[in-house]
């Protein structure tokens, strides 16, 4: 199975699997402890295969698996296989002193990390808060505007099923200024 990286830094890999890791089929895919996050529906389904467990996992935009260590295999379905990002956790920065703000849902929480999603209707204001360093995984486009604690703001646009690393400590707000919904997982020290 193959797979493409996405981003590669001290504290997470990401990885893309899609139709083209679907494709020929080929050795599983060995990680460490991982996020597995959908990102484009698809027929496809991965087979995880742990020390002491197996699951199969379909694809799925939105869907969120912890998995422990072990290996990934793809398996094609009757349409397009979809888009899945695995996120491999290496050391998660931590951010002492700042209390986070977790998004709308947390997903997954252990010691280690935290999983959250963050929805942004149109026109929607975030008032100020803080993060860690944190991966942000945009499962819709996004035009947002933000506001930093010194009066600075600044313009961006995130396209969807890409994978954008904030190596800082983050105080802000945010407002969506698109036309549609900001969609995104985010992926943190606990």
């Amino acid at each position: 199975m193959s797979r493409s990286t996405v981003l590669d830094n001290d504290a997470v890999l990401v990885t893309r699997l899609d139709d083209a890791s679907a494709e020929g089929g080929g050795r599983p895919i060995r990680h460490g402890s991982a996020v597995l996050v959908g990102v484009r529906d698809g027929g496809g389904a991965l087979l995880y295969q742990g020390i002491e467990e197996a699951a199969y996992f379909p694809v799925a935009r939105g869907r969120v698996d912890w998995l422990h260590a072990g290996e990934l295999s793809a398996h094609a379905g009757a349409s397009s296989f979809g888009e899945t990002l695995l996120v491999e956790l290496r050391s998660l920065p931590d951010a002492p002193g700042v209390t986070r703000t977790f998004g709308d849902k947390v997903l997954f929480r252990n010691e280690r990390v935290c999983v959250y999603e963050e929805i942004l209707g149109p026109g929607q204001l975030r008032p100020m808060h803080s993060h860690a360093p944190r991966l942000i995984i945009p499962l819709t486009g996004a035009h947002a505007v933000q506001r930093f604690p010194d009066g600075a703001s600044r313009e961006d646009r995130f396209p969807a099923g890409g994978a954008h690393w904030a190596p800082g400590i983050m105080v802000h707000e945010i407002r969506n200024v698109g036309t549609a919904p900001f969609w995104a997982i985010c992926v943190e020290r606990a």
